[in-house]
């Protein structure tokens, strides 16, 4: 076997490898002879069988079994002799071959590159740290309280203010006909929340239990309903209850 270096560029790699046309006749004598040990063939017996025999019936693919044993055997054989390490499977690609001729292919490989062993101990690391203003974290604390509010009844009786969440009945009308999906009964609403049409929650601001209010509201324009699109809607209003928001208690774990 012949090996020669042909590109280095970085890890990348290139050789030819030639592989002598005996060392594959001898090969192959060898495959035949093995299987001429085991084949049964009309005619002949046990381990009688002639090679031209041997080689008219099973020539072509033991020649490329030989083929692909010599080469894998043969590219191992270059890289372990010159300490190469393959990234990747080497790519090998024949050149030329002809029965009776030497095989000839090249074999291109990226190899894994030498990385010296570090002394962890004499890293140094610096560890940084961000300082963050009180009142900041409290605005954020106070966001997240906001987020996770509850609610209670009144401590006293008063009238309804914004984020007061009200318990209520509506029924509404366009043109003097009641739709689907303007009515219900026992509904939460969070007064500022603006889960309603536009001016429908600040119309309630100032209102009592068990009062009704009449509100009239406008859908915009481009409304997913079509038939409420930018329709005039009535609603009759009657409030259950107010109940007040309470931002969720935070505390600090220690």
């Amino acid at each position: 076997m012949q090996v020669t270096e042909t590109q280095t560029d970085g890890l990348k790699h290139e050789y030819k490898v030639v592989i002598a046309a005996s060392d594959i006749a001898e090969k192959m004598a060898h495959r035949l002879q093995e299987i001429g040990q085991q084949v049964r063939l009309p005619g002949f017996r046990p381990g009688k069988v002639p090679v031209n025999i041997l080689k008219q019936r099973f020539g072509s693919s033991v020649m490329g079994e030989v083929l692909e044993r010599a080469v894998t055997d043969s590219s191992n054989q270059a890289l372990t002799e010159r300490g190469l390490r393959p990234a990747l499977q080497p790519k090998i690609e024949i050149v030329s071959f002809d029965e009776g001729k030497d095989l000839e292919y090249t074999m291109a490989l990226e190899v894994l590159p030498d990385i010296k062993v570090m002394d962890f101990a004499q890293i140094e690391l610096e560890g940084l740290t961000v300082e963050v203003p009180d009142q900041e974290v409290q605005a954020v604390l106070e966001r997240l309280a906001g987020s996770h509010k509850r609610t209670q009844a009144l401590s006293k009786k008063r009238k309804a203010r914004s984020d007061d969440v009200l318990v209520i009945d509506f029924r509404g009308s366009v043109d003097g006909e009641e739709l689907p999906g303007m009515a219900g009964e026992g509904h939460h609403l969070e007064l500022g929340s603006n889960r309603f049409v536009a001016g429908f929650e600040e119309q309630l601001i100032g209102i009592d239990v068990g009062e009704e209010r009449e509100i009239t509201v406008t859908f915009p324009e481009a409304y997913v309903n079509d038939k409420l699109a930018g329709k005039d809607a009535v609603f009759q209003v009657k409030v259950h209850d107010i109940l007040e928001t309470v931002p969720m208690e935070m505390r600090a774990r220690g």
